[in-house]
């Protein structure tokens, strides 16, 4: 008999929890309670739960799914288009100091964004890029940077890369410096290794020729190198109104000078008024022998007259 009243009541409990989709069995503090009039589900809280699930727990897990297998997954929204987590063991890790909200994946609260790689259940792996909270600057190799962009470079061999860009084309900007408060780009490197700059401040500055394919002008010193005579200089200058080798004023002015070639045609300048010193050196002392043996000539006149 109460066999029989026993089964009774579960099959009512049971037509009762079907026909109103509402799980009647008494609240606690520490079992499963319900909120009939909306249809809510509570477990483990201590009064009528707020939302069609809700987990209340003391321990570090609030709910936890085990032994998942590939393909196993926790939907969350009305559809699988989104609030989709689809992981397998220790392949998905969500801890608080990350969030990700309407679109946006940032950091939880003051705390820096970390981006690591090698990352296990009991490490947090190598930090490899930072987004520092305070300012938004940016380290690559370093969980501190002290500049909108910083890259530490863990490279100890010589010849390596710090930042690499690689543009296809010539006239593709591969870096810019670009000053807001002046709307004005006030540095550029070009594809093909131009630099557009105002000035340049440096320690030393140094042009190697064999780098850049540039021979240099030593052989203004040849046997065989000819000159113009100086009238011809004359005349060419004249004429031209600029050094032969020289760019004119009208060229500069339209398509500016390049610095290595200009120093060396400078030096070939130099090396030929060299050349055009020493020819009139010689010219010069060679009159003087002309003019030392003529006064000589006239001393000696001199004398005979004043024997007479």
């Amino acid at each position: 008999m109460k066999l029989t009243c026993l089964v009774v009541v579960l099959f009512l409990l049971s037509c009762d929890f079907v026909n109103s989709q509402t799980l009647l069995v008494p609240g606690g503090t520490s079992g499963i309670g319900d909120n009939s009039t909306n249809s809510y589900v509570g477990i483990g809280t201590t009064s009528a739960p707020t939302a069609k699930l809700e987990v209340a727990s003391s321990t570090s897990y609030s709910a936890k799914f085990s032994n998942l297998s590939l393909g196993t997954y926790l939907q969350l929204g009305a559809t699988s288009y989104f609030g989709l987590f689809n992981t397998n063991t220790h392949a998905f890790l969500f801890y608080k100091p990350v969030v990700s909200s309407n679109g946006i994946f940032g950091s939880y609260a003051n705390q820096d964004l970390f981006f690591n790689t090698g990352v296990t259940t009991t490490t947090t792996g190598t930090t490899r890029m930072t987004i520092d909270n305070t300012y938004g600057w940016v380290g690559i190799g370093t969980s501190s940077p002290a500049a909108m962009l910083d890259i530490l470079d863990a490279n100890t061999g010589d010849y390596g890369y710090s930042f690499v860009v690689r543009p296809n084309r010539d006239l593709n900007k591969a870096v810019s410096v670009y000053r807001n408060d002046l709307s004005q780009e006030v540095f550029t490197v070009w594809g093909n290794g131009v630099v557009n700059t105002k000035k340049i401040y440096a320690e030393s500055f140094q042009v190697r020729p064999d780098a850049m394919g540039i021979s240099w002008f030593d052989y203004v010193f040849d046997d065989d190198y000819s000159m113009m005579s100086l009238y011809e200089l004359e005349n060419y200058i004249n004429k031209e109104k600029h050094l032969p080798d020289v760019p004119s004023a009208t060229d500069v002015q339209a398509n500016g000078f390049s610095l290595e070639e200009m120093d060396g045609i400078l030096l070939k300048k130099v090396e030929e008024l060299t050349l055009y010193t020493i020819q009139q050196q010689k010219e010069i002392d060679a009159l003087k022998a002309i003019i030392s043996e003529q006064n000589k000539n006239i001393q000696v006149l001199m004398n005979e007259l004043d024997s007479l």
